[in-house]
């Protein structure tokens, strides 16, 4: 064990490409995990937040093997009564998912694994030297997204 420690020490870090921030433009993206927790304030708003792995490239100055290399995206719903109209239209308009009669555990268990397809914004850092943050700035509807996959085809 000793001796593959060792060995690992030797290694430098000139193979390990830098990480991306996607810039602004349209991707695909896979649903590759979801939490749901509270917001830690006065309210404890309830909020369902999901992790975007991006795997495709509709409309952006990046190329597909930079995606490999891409930090996730994090999205979040806010899950109080009044916002949960948001949640049941992002599941028909974004998944095609009819949510009658299944439970919101259930329809989040099964998002995971699904592709979508969004806008984000990349928002550049507030201090020198920081990290920019990236957006969804909008979620693409099924039939405009299928339809600019095939107009970039």
């Amino acid at each position: 064990m000793a001796d593959d420690i060792s060995a690992i020490m030797q290694d430098t870090f000139d193979d390990v490409p830098d990480d991306i921030y996607l810039p602004t433009g349209e991707y695909i993206f896979r649903i590759t995990a979801f939490k749901v927790g509270f917001q830690p304030n006065e309210n404890r708003t309830p909020f369902v937040q999901w992790t975007l792995r991006p795997v495709g490239i509709i409309d952006s100055t990046i190329e597909d093997e930079d995606l490999l290399n891409a930090f996730p995206v994090y999205d979040k719903l806010w899950m109080s009564q009044p916002a949960k109209k948001m949640a049941k239209r992002w599941f028909e308009n974004v998944l095609g998912v009819d949510t009658a009669g299944l439970t919101q555990e259930i329809l989040f268990e099964a998002a995971v694994g699904q592709e979508i397809r969004a806008a984000v914004t990349n928002i550049p850092p507030k201090e020198e030297g920081g990290n920019p943050y990236v957006k969804v700035a909008k979620y693409l509807r099924i039939q405009r997204a299928e339809a600019q996959v095939a107009e970039a085809a």
